[in-house]
């Protein structure tokens, strides 16, 4: 997921004041990413500050000593330090759940601000399907390959939006070495694995066989998202004639604290 790389994008804006000057005053604005999903532990909070415009690259804005809490059931949780990253910060227990459409609150004090936002997780989305679980493609070697391969229809995956909520979908091939559908060399060795479904409100996206990669199973995550993360990908296109401040649902600061439900499926791509 590319949640980080979009709100970092969104923060560069803000450095930069209306008149073209420099604001260096950000560098005591927080700015939280936080991010929890359905059934796994909390593991995807960072704190930082505002980096600056003018900032030098190799300085450190993580904030690492900040008594993060979430609330949950009226019982607050405290957050540690995750000493692999910093300004990173995970809950060490078992005891703090996360469940669908339960509420959890992020709260904490720094520069004499109290900051606080709250997320509510989506429910897990339902009827998620395959239109064809096992597709067969024949592997090109030659160029000839190209022009007489036989058309395959594309791979739809479906799940039920009756209320037009917003969804996004992770593709990975899970094989630890799969083998290449195209073994012609084109100049180009970077051929990925995976590729993202960017956000929608439909029921259903498509995967054109052809723009797969590798043989084997493909692992399909499609996430239940709330409207916050829905307009923080949104700020990302922004045109860069007219930026405007990213969205943000942290009071007392800026950033995001957001929750996702999920579900998986499996299909499979075999040699023809």
């Amino acid at each position: 997921m590319k949640s980080r790389a979009l709100l970092i994008a969104a923060m560069i804006t803000l450095t930069s004041c209306s008149d073209g000057t420099v604001n260096l005053s950000v560098t005591e604005e927080v700015v939280v990413e936080g991010f929890i999903y359905s059934g796994n532990p909390v593991n995807s909070i960072h704190i930082s500050r505002l980096i600056p415009f003018i900032s030098e690259e190799e300085e450190d804005f993580s904030i690492n000593d900040a008594n993060v809490l979430i609330e949950w059931n009226d019982t607050s949780y405290l957050l540690s330090p995750d000493g692999n990253e910093s300004g990173a910060y995970l809950y060490e227990g078992n005891d703090l759940q996360i469940i669908d459409g339960n509420t959890y609150v992020l709260s904490f004090e720094y520069f004499g601000e109290r900051i606080v936002s709250s997320t509510t997780v989506p429910e897990k989305p339902q009827g998620l399907s395959v239109s064809d679980p096992r597709i067969e493609i024949e592997q090109i070697n030659e160029l000839q390959d190209l022009f007489e391969r036989t058309e395959i229809p594309n791979i739809e995956i479906y799940w039920d939006n009756p209320e037009g909520n917003y969804y996004f979908a992770r593709v990975e091939n899970i094989e630890s070495d799969p083998e290449e559908i195209v073994t012609i060399d084109f100049g180009d060795n970077e051929r990925n694995l995976s590729f993202e479904i960017e956000p929608t409100n439909l029921d259903v996206f498509n995967v054109i066989p052809f723009t797969l990669t590798h043989y084997g199973r493909y692992q399909v995550v499609l996430y239940h998202v709330n409207q916050e993360y829905v307009d923080l990908y949104e700020s990302g296109d922004q045109d860069s004639r007219n930026l405007s401040e990213p969205p943000s649902n942290v009071e007392n600061g800026l950033g995001i604290f957001t929750s996702f439900s999920s579900d998986t499926l499996i299909f499979s791509i075999e040699k023809g």
